[in-house]
Protein backbone atom coordinates (compact mmCIF):
# COMPACT_ATOMS: atom_id res chain seq x y z
CA UNK A 1 0.00 0.00 0.00
CA UNK A 2 2.72 2.05 0.92
CA UNK A 3 4.48 1.98 -2.47
CA UNK A 4 1.20 3.05 -4.30
CA UNK A 5 1.14 6.22 -2.37
CA UNK A 6 4.30 7.09 -3.03
CA UNK A 7 3.36 6.50 -6.69
CA UNK A 8 0.63 8.44 -6.16
CA UNK A 9 1.70 11.18 -4.69
CA UNK A 10 5.00 11.18 -7.40
CA UNK A 11 2.78 11.90 -10.10
CA UNK A 12 0.47 14.22 -8.84
CA UNK A 13 4.29 16.31 -7.37
CA UNK A 14 5.19 16.11 -10.90
CA UNK A 15 1.67 17.35 -12.25
CA UNK A 16 1.59 20.63 -9.94
CA UNK A 17 5.64 21.19 -10.40
CA UNK A 18 6.74 20.20 -14.07
CA UNK A 19 9.13 18.05 -11.83
CA UNK A 20 10.87 14.48 -12.45
CA UNK A 21 10.37 12.41 -9.30
CA UNK A 22 10.71 9.24 -9.63
CA UNK A 23 9.53 6.18 -7.48
CA UNK A 24 12.06 2.94 -7.14
CA UNK A 25 11.28 -0.23 -5.50
CA UNK A 26 13.84 -2.80 -5.20
CA UNK A 27 12.39 -6.54 -5.72
CA UNK A 28 11.65 -8.24 -3.19
CA UNK A 29 13.74 -10.79 -1.96
CA UNK A 30 15.51 -11.91 1.51
CA UNK A 31 17.87 -9.27 2.07
CA UNK A 32 21.47 -9.37 3.70
CA UNK A 33 22.16 -7.15 5.88
CA UNK A 34 25.40 -6.01 3.53
CA UNK A 35 22.94 -5.90 0.62
CA UNK A 36 20.31 -3.79 2.51
CA UNK A 37 23.10 -1.20 3.56
CA UNK A 38 24.66 -0.77 0.09
CA UNK A 39 21.15 -0.28 -1.77
CA UNK A 40 20.21 2.20 1.22
CA UNK A 41 23.30 3.85 0.86
CA UNK A 42 23.44 4.48 -3.01
CA UNK A 43 19.90 6.03 -3.25
CA UNK A 44 21.19 7.87 -0.41
CA UNK A 45 24.07 9.57 -2.49
CA UNK A 46 22.56 10.29 -5.67
CA UNK A 47 20.16 12.70 -3.33
CA UNK A 48 16.72 9.60 -2.63
CA UNK A 49 15.46 9.93 0.42
CA UNK A 50 14.32 5.95 1.25
CA UNK A 51 11.07 5.02 2.80
CA UNK A 52 11.09 1.92 4.89
CA UNK A 53 8.97 0.09 5.86
CA UNK A 54 7.66 -2.66 8.36
CA UNK A 55 4.24 -3.39 7.20
CA UNK A 56 3.72 -6.73 8.59
CA UNK A 57 5.44 -6.75 11.94
CA UNK A 58 4.44 -3.02 12.92
CA UNK A 59 2.43 -1.27 10.40
CA UNK A 60 5.19 1.29 10.18
CA UNK A 61 7.33 3.52 8.16
CA UNK A 62 10.27 5.70 8.56
CA UNK A 63 12.26 7.74 6.04
CA UNK A 64 15.94 7.88 5.79
CA UNK A 65 17.21 11.11 4.36
CA UNK A 66 20.78 11.27 5.14
CA UNK A 67 23.87 9.53 7.18
CA UNK A 68 26.60 9.77 8.89
CA UNK A 69 29.84 7.52 9.37
CA UNK A 70 27.67 5.73 11.66
CA UNK A 71 24.13 6.59 11.86
CA UNK A 72 21.11 6.76 9.38
CA UNK A 73 18.90 10.54 9.73
CA UNK A 74 15.68 9.61 9.77
CA UNK A 75 11.90 11.14 10.08
CA UNK A 76 9.73 8.54 11.61
CA UNK A 77 6.00 8.14 10.87
CA UNK A 78 4.90 9.58 14.63
CA UNK A 79 7.76 11.05 16.03
CA UNK A 80 9.13 14.35 15.25
CA UNK A 81 12.57 14.37 13.17
CA UNK A 82 15.44 12.45 14.71
CA UNK A 83 18.98 13.76 14.56
CA UNK A 84 22.24 12.45 16.10
CA UNK A 85 22.94 13.39 19.98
Amino acid sequence: MLHRLAVHLAARANQVSGGNVSIKRPAPRPWKRVALLSTIDNALHHGAPVIISFEKAYDHYSVIVGATAERYRLFDCWMSPRTDP
